[in-house]
């Protein structure tokens, strides 16, 4: 696999928001960086490349791609940040470079052994008689279709939503 960091022009081949070295920067002043200073620099680009494949595949976006055929969903345009500051059509953001390091580390956390079914992964309880559903907390979702807090606040202002939609019909007794 070639690592292409996005840099802003739309690259066809980009598979990742953020490089290494901003990564390895980022994370030098964190408290906790998990595991990623033992991670060798291909291992690195790996998760990164799945942070951003993973926030592209579960995050409604605002704006609109500025390039068709880019290999990822930023840049945009049309799009500001939470305080209203508006993000130029050829960047990408800081807040969204971050959110990704964020992202890599809590897929990292994670245990992808599992093999759980995401269709069916939502339901924690369904009761027939008297209909009667529970659907699972967010920290019991697999993290396909979970973005971590910190991630969804350093998202702020860039995107709609996260996650699935859930949704149910509730028929009176």
């Amino acid at each position: 696999m070639a690592f292409v960091v996005e840099d802003g022009t739309g690259l066809p081949d980009a598979n990742s928001y953020v490089d290494v070295a901003y990564a390895d920067t980022y994370l030098a002043d964190d408290f906790y960086p998990g595991n990623w200073p033992t991670l060798d620099n291909g291992q690195k680009q790996s998760i990164l490349v799945d942070a951003s494949r993973t926030l592209d595949s579960i995050v409604a976006w605002r704006g609109v791609k500025t390039v068709d055929d880019s290999g990822l969903r930023w840049p945009r345009r049309g799009v500001a940040d939470r305080d209203g500051i508006r993000i130029g059509d050829n960047v990408i953001p800081k807040q969204l470079k971050e959110a990704t390091i964020e992202m890599a580390l809590s897929i990292m956390a994670l245990d992808m052994s599992s093999d759980q079914d995401p269709t069916t992964s939502f339901l924690k309880r369904v009761k027939a008689d008297d209909i009667e559903i529970e659907w699972k907390s967010d920290s019991e979702i697999p993290y396909q279709s979970q973005v971590p807090r910190k991630v969804k606040n350093l998202l702020a202002g860039l995107i709609y939503s996260t996650g699935p939609i859930r949704m149910g019909i509730v028929i009176p007794t």
